[in-house]
């Protein structure tokens, strides 16, 4: 059984992306045209052979920084890497698994705002922003003030209920 069946065969069970593999057979493809060994592959790149046995056969995704890595060991470019990708593969890549384009930008949509606020980008921003004031008492009015238009708020939405009735 070659690599590319044992992969085949295990995907469900890893839930491994057909895109993710085409990507992991470049690797070696390209390695093995440089005839470069395994040993010093994963020297060059600071792994261990059982690491990059991992990378190669699909079981440990390839995260953009280390693609980068590869790129530059093997000398290509990183779009090299995605080439020859045959439409089938290209149809299992998450954003085809949705038919409806509408449904997958929702989805994404949710991942990207998640629910706490505190892992918002304007949160982040807002905290960063306040840290970094030298002036610790005008930082406190600051906070204050925040306090109190909150606290505004919620008075004037109480305040439109009751007059409602």
């Amino acid at each position: 059984m070659d690599d590319v069946e044992y992969i085949m065969s295990h995907l469900e069970n890893f839930s491994l992306n057909p895109v993710d593999v085409h990507v992991c057979q470049r690797i070696k493809k390209r390695r093995l045209a440089l005839k470069m060994s395994r040993k010093t592959f994963a020297q060059k790149l600071n792994l261990t052979v059982e690491e990059v046995k991992k990378y190669e056969s699909g079981m440990k995704r390839v995260s953009a920084s280390r693609l980068w890595d590869f790129s530059q060991i093997l000398g290509m470019p990183t779009d090299y890497f995605y080439a020859d990708m045959d439409d089938e593969t290209k149809s299992l890549s998450p954003r085809f698994v949705y038919p409806d384009e509408d449904l997958f930008w929702k989805k994404i949509r949710l991942c990207q705002e998640p629910c706490d606020p505190m892992h918002r980008f304007e949160t982040l921003q807002l905290v960063h922003s306040y840290y970094k004031l030298r002036n610790r008492k005008a930082a406190y009015y600051f906070l204050l003030m925040l306090r109190e238009l909150n606290r505004d708020k919620k008075q004037a939405n109480k305040r439109q209920t009751t007059d409602i009735w």
